[in-house]
């Protein structure tokens, strides 16, 4: 019996030294020893750590799950209390780091976590007053989801559906699967339907969102330019989403899918649009030249001028076409769940690879861990990249 349990304990001694080895590991685990939900942190990491959480549990990696275990238990003691949603200028980013901890309960039951994430997502919905261009704020997010439905086409970008307002859809729909009968998140799934189901717009079988509703936003204003030659604005028609934001919407529509039994109507329609955003992406939104990936700046395929001069980017400056590409690397492209998708994460994993031929990733995330903190943001996050690239190959 003792040779057996200490057999055993090599083999588990083993298993982490295999694991620790593979620098996929490395990056997450560097991560989450850090305060993943202060206010510097929170949104970079909720974009970061979601592949790596879902690439956890689907192979079952044991060092990594434990990772993510001791970085919820450390934020349950000590991290709720940094997370004030009731301030504006923190609502965006807390309620996408809340997302995140909804996916972690989604797939570990945390009966605390989940607790809490109820609360808050019921504060959101029924509590928090939530802010509206050009007028005094709504007394909560379901009044602005209510004006949103109901408004005029006329009111243009003002009644489209902002990552607030999905990020809460997501909350909702992951803790449905533990509390099946709690009226306010069978409230917040069925306005998420209403929404869905009156902003879809099919195109030969092609999805799209929102459409139209962007054609006054500024950040689109520039759209019908193709070089940085830019004189006075020149807006398109019809536009939708840019793609570096709209990367989140295979996982929410994924979330959004199964809060309802399989099979079921609302489960197959939601799963009409992960079929339809599939073929979006896949035929209008990745190009390949000269063996390289890219994807164009809108979710229509159209590749024109993004926020010119953005604040963060100065004047005479804007993305040009292609130059939202990078958001691919972040690795939620991967949750449509389709083999094409997931070959292309491989091909640009290869890609980013070759960066890094002189092995610095493995530098840098190791000094991340022993100094408690990321030096180099740019660095850190381009490394985090690569592993992300590949970990999405395999979901």
């Amino acid at each position: 019996m003792i040779i057996r349990i200490v057999f055993l304990y090599i083999i588990l001694i083993l298993s982490r030294q295999v694991y620790a080895q593979d620098p996929l590991i490395l990056g997450a685990e560097a991560y989450l020893s850090l305060d993943t939900w202060n206010t510097n942190e929170r949104y970079n990491a909720s974009h970061a750590l979601m592949v790596p959480l879902h690439y956890a549990y689907k192979h079952n990696n044991q060092p990594l799950k434990k990772d993510f275990e001791s970085n919820v238990s450390r934020f349950l003691k000590v991290g709720k209390n940094e997370i004030n949603i009731r301030k504006k200028e923190e609502r965006l980013s807390g309620l996408q780091y809340l997302y995140f901890l909804s996916e972690y309960v989604g797939l570990n039951e945390n009966k605390e976590l989940a607790d809490y994430l109820l609360i808050q997502v019921r504060g959101i919905w029924n509590d928090i007053p939530a802010w509206q261009w050009g007028r005094e704020p709504f007394n909560n997010m379901k009044e602005r989801i209510s004006w949103k439905l109901q408004a005029n086409k006329d009111v243009g970008y003002k009644r489209i559906i902002i990552d607030e307002e999905f990020f809460s859809f997501g909350i909702a729909a992951n803790l449905t699967k533990i509390y099946p009968k709690d009226p306010v998140l069978k409230e917040i799934n069925q306005y998420a339907l209403e929404v869905f189901k009156q902003r879809s717009h099919f195109e030969d079988g092609r999805w799209l969102f929102d459409k139209g509703n962007y054609d006054d936003y500024k950040d689109h204003a520039f759209a019908g330019y193709v070089n940085k030659f830019v004189k006075e604005k020149r807006p398109l028609t019809g536009m939708v989403s840019d793609s570096s934001h709209f990367f989140r919407m295979p996982k929410i529509l994924s979330s959004l899918q199964y809060s309802y039994p399989i099979g079921s109507y609302n489960f197959n329609l939601y799963k009409s649009y992960r079929k339809g955003l599939t073929k979006q992406f896949l035929n209008k939104v990745v190009h390949i030249r000269d063996n390289k990936i890219y994807l164009t700046n809108y979710m229509d395929g159209r590749n024109g001028i993004y926020r010119w001069e953005y604040p963060s980017l100065g004047k005479g400056n804007g993305y040009g076409p292609y130059e939202l590409t990078g958001s691919f690397s972040i690795g939620w492209w991967g949750f449509l769940e389709n083999k094409e998708v997931s070959n292309l994460y491989y091909k640009y994993y290869r890609m980013l690879r070759v960066k890094d031929d002189k092995g610095l990733c493995q530098k840098i995330i190791e000094e991340t861990k022993q100094k408690q903190s990321i030096l180099d943001s740019r660095k850190f996050h381009n490394c985090v990249r690569i592993y992300n690239s590949y970990m999405a190959s395999k979901l």
